[in-house]
């Protein structure tokens, strides 16, 4: 077989096992972002964040990598202050799309490498006339990965967006909004004191009295005749009597 002919089937098959494998990887990391998208906005609807996060890690180097950062760093604040958990995930959320779109533009990279390696061969071949069978199946294989390639390179960048755009303001919402955990008073501010130091610090006026949170959620309990306040920021609770409900 003529050394030039050999040359050709080395750069054949050398450059479509490089993009084979590229393209494997990219495949891996390329969730739908429609079904992704709608199950994590599921999740969050249900105040089920922890769930989520669990969901994220199934799928490394995809965009839920940079949700599941993002879900990490709210989570770790401890807050459900709107204004303090957007800068923090989206900080988070930002910082790791960088890595798993810097990852993904490498993938498109070396695929195309192994595109061009393919296609070289081929034109070798071409140059001493004698183009085999396999060299144009290595050659059309080498063009359908280019088209596939020049599809979806800006793929992830645009999931990215998107989730940025539909899938963090959900997970602020649903932090601010999950379950309220029991957490004791302070034992110099309990619910007694505050209200015997200062007959006016009730949950009532729209603003907790311990920690000036202003966002307070009304609970109803079994009795009809009484509701609970609750606030959203350390859980303070009070409750109040219906006053027409008990006279009745």
């Amino acid at each position: 077989m003529d050394l030039g002919l050999v040359v050709s089937y080395v750069l054949a098959v050398a450059g479509l096992a490089v993009a084979a494998v590229s393209l494997w990887l990219l495949r891996t990391a390329n969730i739908d972002r429609r079904y992704g998208n709608a199950t994590l906005l599921k999740l969050f609807a249900a105040n089920n964040a922890s769930r989520a996060r669990k969901l994220c890690l199934f799928a490394p180097h995809s965009y839920f990598t940079a949700v599941g950062a993002a879900i990490d760093a709210g989570l770790a604040l401890a807050s459900r202050d709107r204004a303090t958990l957007s800068p923090e995930i989206d900080r988070a959320f930002a910082a790791k799309s960088h890595e798993v779109a810097a990852r993904w533009r490498g993938l498109v990279e070396r695929a195309l490498l192994g595109v061009m390696l393919a296609l070289g061969g081929v034109a070798l071949a071409a140059s001493l006339e004698l183009v085999p069978v396999p060299l144009y199946v290595a050659g059309g294989l080498a063009l359908l990965a280019a088209g596939w390639l020049a599809i979806r390179r800006g793929a992830m960048a645009e999931t990215l967006e998107a989730a940025r755009l539909e899938i963090l303001p959900a997970l602020i919402t649903s932090i601010v909004d999950g379950p309220i955990e029991n957490k004791p008073a302070p034992s110099d501010t309990g619910p007694v004191r505050v209200a015997a130091s200062n007959p006016r610090a009730s949950l009532g006026g729209g603003v907790c009295p311990l920690c000036a949170h202003k966002t307070i959620t009304r609970v109803d309990v079994a009795d009809a005749r009484f509701h609970k306040l609750v606030c959203r920021g350390c859980g303070y609770t009070q409750e109040f009597a219906d006053l027409a409900k008990l006279d009745a």
